[in-house]
C-alpha cells in the first residue's frame, strides 16, 4: 500500500511539473511572439535599434526549442542586415534559414524563408540559387493555393526583371502580382505593387504613368499608415516630377520624402534625395541651395565609399560652379573628379572599387527578387535549341572531317602509286641507260679489235715501196 501510494504521488509530481514547464514555456513562446511584434514595428521607426533585440530573442527562443519563432526572427535578422546592405552577412544565416524549411509544418512561413534566402542570393549577384529557391517557395505556395504568398512572389519575379533592365517582363509580373494581391485582399501588396509599377515607368522615362500609379500607391500607403512606403512614394513622385522638368514639384516632394527617410534611418536614401535636391535646385538656377544639397550629398557617398556616386555628385558641382563662374571652384573639385576618376581606373584599385560598388549597388534600389516558371522553360527551350544547334554543328563538322580524310587518303593512296610507278619508271630507265652502257662498251672494244687487227694487218703487209722494189728488180 505504501508502494503504491509512493508510485502515485511520483506520478503527480511528475505530471505537475511537466504541465508547469509547458505552460511556462507557452508563455515565454508568447513572450517572444510579441517581441517579434515589436521588432517589427521597430523596422518603420528605427532599423539600427533592431539588431540587439533580434539576436537576444533568438537566444531566448533556442533555449526553449521555439523553432517557429527562431524561423521568424532570423528572417527579421536577414530584413535586418539587407536594409543596411550588408548582403554577405546575411548569406551567412543561410544555413539556418534552410534548416527551417525543412523542419516547419508551417507551410506559409516556409515560403516566407525560401523567398528571403532568394533574395539574399539575388543581392549577391548569384540569380541562379536566387532562382532555384524562388522556384521552390512558388511550388509551395501554389500546392495551398495562398494568393498572399502568390502576390508577393511575382512582385519579387518582376522586381528582379526590373533589376535586369527588362522592363516589359518586370510590367507582366507586377501586374500579375496586383491580381493576386486584390483577390488576397492585401492592401500592403497592393500598394507595393503599384508603386513598383509606377517606378518601371520613371525608368522608362513614362513619367504621367509613373505619377499616376505612385499616387494610387501612396493613398493606399497612408490608408495603413506605413511610413516607409509613404516615404518610397514621395521618393518616386518626386522622381516623375523631375523627369517632367516640374522641378518645384519635385523639390516638394523630396522635402517630404527626406524626414521620413531620416527618421527610418535610411542612409543610402537620404544621401540620393539630398543629390536628387541639389539636381533640382540646380536646373532652377539656385545655386547657393544646389551647393548645399550636392556637398551634404557628397560627404555622405564619401563616408560610404561610394565611390560611383561620388563621381556624379563631383560632377554636378563642376557644372554648378561652370553656370556660376566661380572657376576657383570649378577647377578644385574638376581636380578630385578627374583624381578619382583616373584611380577608379587604375589596375591596381579595379577589383577593390568593384567590390565596394557591388556592395553599395544594392543599396540603389529596394531588395527583391524576381521568378517565373515560364522564364526557366524558355531558357530550356533556349538550352534546347543551343544544344541541338551545337549537334548539327558537330556533325557537320564530323561529316567534313570524315569527307576530308576519305578525300586525303585517296590522294595518299594516288600519290603511292604515283611514286611506284615512278620508281619503274626510274628502275627501267636506269637499265635502258645500263644496256645502252654495255652496248657502248662492246661496241667500242669491238671497234679496238678492229683497229688491232687492223695494225697488225698493216704491220704484216708488205709496204708499196717494199712491193715496188721488188717489182723492179724481177
Amino acid at each position: 500500500m505504501r508502494n503504491k501510494l509512493n508510485a502515485f504521488t511520483f506520478f503527480f509530481i511528475s505530471f505537475f511539473l511537466i504541465v508547469a514547464i509547458k505552460a511556462n514555456s507557452k508563455t515565454d513562446s508568447t513572450k517572444i511572439l510579441d517581441n517579434i511584434s515589436k521588432i517589427n514595428q521597430l523596422f518603420e521607426t528605427k532599423v539600427d535599434s533592431c539588431k540587439p533585440l533580434i539576436l537576444l530573442n533568438i537566444e531566448e527562443s533556442k533555449k526553449i526549442n521555439f523553432e517557429k519563432g527562431t524561423a521568424r526572427l532570423y528572417l527579421l535578422l536577414s530584413q535586418y542586415y539587407i536594409l543596411k546592405g550588408q548582403p554577405d552577412s546575411a548569406k551567412k544565416i543561410i544555413p539556418e534559414l534552410e534548416k527551417f524549411t525543412l523542419q516547419l509544418k508551417d507551410k506559409n512561413l516556409a515560403v516566407s524563408i525560401l523567398l528571403k534566402i532568394s533574395l539574399i542570393y539575388s543581392d549577391l549577384g548569384d540569380f541562379k540559387s536566387a532562382t532555384t529557391k524562388a522556384i521552390e517557395a512558388q511550388k509551395i505556395a501554389e500546392n495551398i493555393k495562398n494568393y498572399r504568398l502568390l502576390a508577393k512572389i511575382n512582385h519579387d519575379l518582376g522586381f528582379i526583371y526590373s533589376n535586369k533592365q527588362l522592363y516589359s517582363n518586370a510590367l507582366t509580373y507586377f501586374k500579375k502580382g496586383l491580381n493576386y494581391a486584390f483577390l488576397s485582399k492585401d492592401t500592403f501588396s497592393i500598394a507595393n505593387m503599384y508603386a513598383r509599377i509606377g517606378g518601371v515607368f520613371n525608368e522608362t522615362t513614362i513619367p504621367d504613368s509613373g505619377l499616376y500609379y505612385n499616387s494610387l500607391a501612396l493613398k493606399y500607403f497612408e490608408n495603413i499608415k506605413m511610413k516607409r512606403g509613404i516615404g518610397v512614394c514621395y521618393n518616386n513622385i518626386a522622381g516623375s516630377y523631375e523627369l517632367m522638368k516640374r522641378y518645384n514639384k519635385a523639390v516638394e516632394y523630396y522635402n517630404k520624402a527626406l524626414p521620413i527617410r531620416t527618421e527610418l534611418g535610411d542612409e543610402y536614401a537620404i544621401t540620393i534625395i539630398n543629390y536628387n535636391l541639389g539636381v533640382c535646385y540646380l536646373h532652377m538656377n539656385k545655386y547657393s541651395l544646389a551647393e548645399d544639397y550636392l556637398k551634404t550629398s557628397l560627404n555622405r557617398t564619401k563616408s560610404e565609399k561610394d565611390y560611383s556616386q561620388v563621381l556624379e555628385t563631383l560632377k554636378q558641382l563642376c557644372v554648378l560652379y561652370s553656370n556660376s563662374n566661380n572657376l576657383s571652384n570649378y577647377k578644385v573639385y574638376a581636380d578630385e573628379y578627374m583624381q578619382l576618376k583616373d584611380s577608379i581606373t587604375s589596375a591596381d584599385n579595379i577589383k577593390a572599387i568593384s567590390e565596394l560598388q557591388q556592395q553599395y549597388e544594392s543599396e540603389k534600389k529596394e531588395k527583391d527578387i524576381v521568378l517565373l516558371k515560364k522564364e526557366n522553360e524558355k531558357q530550356e527551350e533556349v538550352s534546347r535549341v543551343e544544344r541541338k544547334n551545337k549537334f548539327i554543328v558537330l556533325a557537320g563538322a564530323t561529316i567534313i572531317v570524315l569527307l576530308m580524310s576519305i578525300f586525303g587518303l585517296i590522294l595518299f593512296k594516288r600519290f603511292r602509286v604515283s611514286q611506284k610507278q615512278n620508281r619503274i619508271i626510274e628502275a627501267q630507265k636506269f637499265e635502258v641507260e645500263k644496256q645502252r652502257d654495255i652496248i657502248e662498251l662492246k661496241n667500242k672494244e669491238i671497234i679496238d679489235s678492229i683497229k688491232y687487227a687492223k695494225r697488225i694487218q698493216q704491220s704484216l703487209m708488205p709496204t708499196e715501196k717494199y712491193i715496188g722494189k721488188h717489182l723492179k728488180n724481177n
